[in-house]
Parts: C-alpha cells; structure tokens; sequence
C-alpha cells in the first residue's frame, strides 16, 4: 500500500532510529512541547466557538476540528485546517477508509 514510509510501518534500524530521534526531539522535549501551547489553544478555541454557535452540527466540529488532527497537521505540513472541506481532511477521511476496507477484504 506504500506505508514504508510511514514511521509505524518503518522496520528496525538505523533509518528508525532516526525518525524516532525526530519524533523524541520535536515532541518529547518540554521546550518543544511549549512551542506548540499556542497552537493548541487556538484550535481548542475553534472547537469550543464551533460548538457554542452550532452545537446541532458537532459531529461536523469534531470532522474538522478533530484536535489532534488538526494540531498534527499544522505542526508537520503547516497548513492550518479551516473547514470541514478542507483537503487535507478529505484525504485523511480518504486514506482512514480505504485502510480500513483493504484490512476487511
């Protein structure tokens, strides 16, 4: 399916070692972790304004807003997640699925 490249699906060795060395420094360390404080407020925010104004259309917040996914993709493509139909989201729903479909055949 092409996940080699995908850190979960790296097997043992050097080349492991060293995304896991990546991983460590950008998310483990507290430094690190405080440079990301602002970036989980806004989205938390967003959430909580989404829900405030449209509580009837929560799953739809959490589609877009699912925190984690929306923090994770910010932090390591930059692009911040601003709406339901937002590619990224797209192809993650996309990628979920299909995952999911090839392990049931």
């Amino acid at each position: 399916m092409g996940w080699d490249t995908v850190v979960t699906h790296i097997t043992y060795g050097e080349r492991f070692r060293q995304h896991r060395w990546w991983i460590h420094d950008a998310f483990e360390e507290k430094a690190s972790l405080m440079h990301y404080r602002p970036l989980q407020v806004r989205e938390t925010l967003t959430l909580l304004s989404g829900l405030a104004e449209t509580p009837e259309q929560f799953m739809s917040h959490f589609k877009r807003q699912s925190f984690a996914a929306a923090v994770i993709v910010e932090i390591t493509y930059g692009h911040s997640i601003t709406s339901v139909d937002d590619p990224f989201i797209k192809i993650a729903d996309r990628a979920t699925s299909e995952t999911v479909r090839a392990g049931n055949d």
